[in-house]
This record gives C-alpha cells, structure tokens and sequence, in this order.
C-alpha cells in the first residue's frame, strides 16, 4: 500500500489489527489470507551495495575511543539507539511499559558503557538524564512520550480532507456520534489498536481549536473555536442554565444576531456576564460555506505535526532557566568536553571524595 497513491503502509498495518480484532469479538471462525508483492528491492545485490556503503566511509564509529576524559562517550548517538528500537512500530502500536523499561536500561547501559562490558558506574540519576539540556540534563528521550505523539498523529488525520481506507474501516467499526472522533470504547478486549489510540483524544484537543466554517460541526459551549478558554468554563455560570450545551455555532448565529435559550430569566449578575460574553464573541464575522476545521493551537498556521506535540507535552521544559547549563552546551568545546562540564558541575565525576 505505500505504492499506491494516497495510502500508508502503516494504515494497511491498522485495517489489518481492526479486522482481526472484529473477528475475534465475533467468534466466528474465518480465514486470513496474506499476498506477498514482489518489490524492486528484492532483486538487489546487498553483498555488492553494502560493499560500496563500506567504501564510501558509512558505518564508521569515528575518533569515539581517542580519548578517555570522561565515560560518556555515546551520548551523541542516543537518539539513533532510540529510533532503531522504535523503528515505525511506535507510530501505530502502543509501547508496554515493560518493554520501556527494559530499553531504558539498555540505554543507560549505553550511555554510561558504550560497548564495553562489565558492571560500573551510573554516575546521574537516568530522570535527570532525561532533562532538557537548559534545565540540567542531557536531553535524551522518554521514549513513552514520543510513541503517545505518534499515535495522537492518526487522530489528526482522522480529520484531514483525504479519503483514506483506514478512516472509512475505524468510522464503520465504531461510530462517531462526536464530530471530531470516534465514540469511546468501553470494552475490555486488548487487541484493538484504536481504542488505545483513542485515548489519547483528550491530550490532542488540549493542545487545539476550532476554526468556524460553516459551523454545523463546533459546539457553541464546548469547544474551543473563540478566546483561550472554551465559553462554558469561561462563563459557567451562563452555561448551567443553558437549555442546551450541545448546541452548534452555526444553529447560534443567525445575520439577525446570536440566538441564546436559557431556562429563567437572568438575575442582574447574569445579565453583567452575559454582557461579558456578548463582547467577547462580538469579532465573530458570521458563518461560511466552508467546512469546520480543527487546528493546532500553538502556532500560526495550525498545523499539527510530532515534534510540536512532543515539545508541547514535555514537562521538563523550563519556563525559567536557571543554571549554567546553557552556557555549557552553547559553546564551541567538543562535546566530550561539554558533557565532562556537565558531569562535574553535576558533582557527579569519580573522584576520591565522591567514591568517599
């Protein structure tokens, strides 16, 4: 399927797991047929093109045993460690955390080791490892974050303007009684990939808006398409006695004005509110023909992509940063010299009055 225009083998790799999982629910016997296609890469000499890979100065681990200043000689090449693990498994799998756990022990391993083998020394704690360089750490991964990103990537497409087959299986198999995503799946069964997907829904809307088309799509109260703050917790004094919080911004607006139902009349503290409402939502230009769009909120042009979720959902990342650190890792020195910097403000080398 990545051959063909418009598809992804990884929604191949979906439709796949969702048809297997609907089977099983079933209980109905069925088979499974499985057609190999012959690609152009089959009929590759690798002997021949590995070779010349070699020749060329690929694969190299270059000036990495020069020198012994301090033992964290890998730190460079711990983010290829992570994607080769990763590889495109975690854009559509969920990772267990037993199997982060078990690559983050290979990972201090790496980073305090290298290759050598034997038992020594972990001379930081692996979550300040973890660190954003500019908070005190190294800047290595959580390698659960970016798989959560990944897999928040389909629920964006969910809502992209292509026609893909994968969107039609998942909007078959489990409804969408919300406008944005599909109904949330209660069951206790394992092996759907989508309903861990899913649940991730709550952490993308966070992070996005809504932008008025038509408006028959964008909850008046509930979602965010106006403001910072979606109006039922900016105003949720006017919400509660709202007839319907369900309501659209297209069945609101109308050319004649913004049409409220609300159960009683405003008491004089309601009315001030509703005021304030009225003036918050006063730059609305009115409804078009265009289709409701769903947007990421923290930069200008909407787009969403995964290295703007992960920078979003790091919690390490310092509002106020304090230290040394960026001065450290800014300057010109070779980085065996800048992470020895680290180490030793760190109070982390192994000197007499440490190993002490």
């Amino acid at each position: 399927m990545t051959f063909i225009k418009g598809r992804q083998i990884m929604g191949a790799a979906l439709i796949a797991n969702e048809c297997v999982d609907t089977r099983l629910r079933g209980e109905v016997p069925g088979i499974m047929c499985k057609l190999d296609i012959e690609k152009a890469y089959d009929h590759v000499n690798w002997d021949f093109l590995l070779n010349i890979l070699r020749q060329m100065g690929f694969g190299e681990s270059v000036n990495w045993r020069k020198s012994n200043l301090f033992p964290i000689k890998e730190v460079v090449q711990m983010e290829e460690l992570a994607g080769i693990f990763g590889c495109k498994v975690m854009s559509l799998f969920p990772i267990p955390i037993s199997v982060v756990k078990k690559l983050d022990r290979l990972r201090r391993n790496f980073l305090w080791f290298g290759n050598k083998k034997g038992k020594g020394y972990h001379l930081v704690e692996w979550k300040t490892a973890q660190l954003h360089k500019e908070a005190g750490g190294l800047g290595v991964r959580n390698l659960k974050l970016p798989n959560d990103c990944l897999l928040m990537k389909w629920l964006w497409r969910l809502n992209g303007n292509d026609h893909a087959l994968w969107k039609e299986v998942i909007l078959n198999k489990y409804g969408q009684t919300e406008q944005w995503c599909t109904n949330a799946e209660s069951t206790t069964y394992e092996t759907s990939v989508w309903r861990s997907i899913r649940n991730l829904w709550p952490r993308l809307v966070k992070n996005s808006c809504y932008e008025v088309g038509a408006g028959n799509k964008i909850l008046f109260w509930k979602d965010l398409w106006i403001g910072q703050e979606v109006l039922m917790q900016v105003f949720p004094d006017l919400a509660s006695i709202c007839t319907n919080l369900e309501v659209t911004v297209a069945d609101s607006w109308s050319p004649q004005g913004w049409n409220f139902f609300f159960r009683r009349h405003l008491n004089d503290r309601e009315v001030g509110r509703f005021v304030e409402l009225l003036q918050m939502i006063d730059g609305f230009e009115g409804t078009t023909v265009e289709d409701d769009t769903f947007r990421w909120k923290h930069d200008k042009d909407g787009k969403f992509s995964v290295g703007r979720i992960y920078r979003k959902e790091v919690s390490w990342m310092p509002e106020n940063k304090i230290g040394p650190w960026k001065h450290v890792w800014k300057s010109m020195a070779p980085t065996k010299v800048k992470c020895f910097a680290w180490l030793v403000i760190r109070k982390a080398c192994l000197t007499h009055e440490i190993l002490q």
